[in-house]
């Protein structure tokens, strides 16, 4: 019998259209979780986080930082435009 793997973390930087075809992929995974999504918009969190039960929204003029910064997450993904990252 196998040990169950801790799921990976994700945290997700943006939430545009490739944020959400990401978040609809991670979703499907056993051994991966959508855990943080960072936004300037609240509402624009707001709506990813509930579409995609994202527990954690890190949002306003230091979202991305905090995201970064946030020891529940394992691995961040950078879906905002090209000159942000």
């Amino acid at each position: 019998m196998s040990t169950p793997l801790t799921p990976l973390r994700w945290g997700i930087l943006g939430c545009g259209s490739i944020a959400n075809r990401l978040g609809a992929d991670v979703v499907r995974l056993e051994d991966h979780r959508l855990q943080a999504i960072a936004s300037r918009d609240a509402e624009k969190a707001g709506k990813y986080a509930e579409k995609f039960g994202v527990p954690t929204r890190h949002t306003g003029p230091d979202a991305y930082t905090a995201l970064v910064n946030d020891p529940d997450v394992d691995i961040v993904y950078v879906a905002t435009p090209h000159n942000f990252h």
